[in-house]
């Protein structure tokens, strides 16, 4: 069971490295910066992610199936 957990970390430590480069060249190209104080999600397998923005505070919020909100 480790042996699997251990293998899940690496790849979401790989792709996250992989979406920071990407995120770099899309900020880069828009002229766009996010600045965040919370932790990434990364989660265990690529799913469909959006994102809502309060355009009243410039908030970005991402919103997936599985993310715990609070209301």
């Amino acid at each position: 069971m480790k042996n699997t957990q251990d293998t899940i970390k690496k790849e979401q430590k790989r792709r996250f490295k992989a979406f920071v480069k990407a995120l770099e060249q899309i900020s880069s190209r828009y002229g766009v910066a996010i600045d965040t104080i919370e932790a990434a999600y990364v989660l265990d397998a690529p799913l469909k992610i959006t994102y809502e923005l309060d355009e009243d505070s410039g908030a970005l919020a991402s919103v997936f199936i599985g993310k715990e909100t609070f209301i």
